[in-house]
């Protein structure tokens, strides 16, 4: 008798089980999804941007790329940091350097490997209230050239007259500084949006300012 009762039950208990895990699944996805177009839409955006143009999120620090070893001195924190073929793109966020610059800076920047290698020189905005040239022990040659636009900032002043002698200047936007370190192109573009548009962009004219790249002092007086 009680066997004939509990049989039918049976059915009912795997229809319920099945509801709830259908339910938990359903609330999982929403959650995934809520995540993806609120808190994560930014990420899901540089992932889908990341496929098409061939880049992968990656761990950066200060001892992996040449170029950020001023870094080290300004407790950087770097994320996120998406890897290339040559290029990388990264947001920092270090203390400031400049004394006109308090508290904590955010960096966007990209550094793009090159064949020759530079002391650091660079093309600092003169708008600029802090730029990834402070950093770095650097002298400024205000004399070469004008600087509406940009001030040249380098380690001595063969490399800062190769490089204002140079089509860089007239190639790079006004808000956007340059750096050569080593075998490193970094451009810091701070001032604007680390996203998907932004990228392309400072991709794009990367590759026109390794075009007119002048040689570095050293090789130009090995020729």
């Amino acid at each position: 008798m009680l066997a004939d009762i509990a049989a039918p039950r049976l059915p009912n208990v795997l229809v319920l089980i099945t509801l709830a895990v259908v339910l938990a699944s359903s609330a999982a996805m929403f959650r995934v999804l809520a995540w993806r177009w609120t808190k994560g839409r930014t990420q899901a955006a540089l992932n889908e941007w990341g496929d098409e143009a061939g880049f992968i999120f990656a761990q950066c620090d200060p001892d992996q790329l040449e170029a950020l070893a001023a870094l080290r001195s300004y407790s950087p924190m770097i994320h996120p940091c998406l890897r290339g073929h040559r290029t990388w793109l990264l947001r920092a966020r270090t203390i400031a350097a400049n004394p006109a610059a308090t508290g904590e800076v955010t960096w966007n920047l990209l550094i793009r490997s090159i064949d020759v290698s530079w002391k650091a020189a660079g093309l600092r905005p003169a708008a600029a209230v802090s730029s990834v040239l402070d950093l770095f022990s650097l002298s400024s040659f205000p004399r070469l050239g004008s600087t509406e636009r940009f001030v040249v900032f380098a380690a001595d002043s063969s490399e800062a007259k190769q490089l204002s002698g140079s089509m860089l200047r007239s190639l790079l936007p006004p808000d956007v500084a340059l750096l050569l370190f080593g075998r490193s192109l970094v451009l810091d573009f701070s001032s604007r949006p680390f996203d998907e548009l932004e990228f392309d962009r400072m991709i794009a004219l990367v590759e026109q300012l390794v075009m007119k790249l002048p040689p570095p002092v050293q090789s130009v007086q090995h020729k």
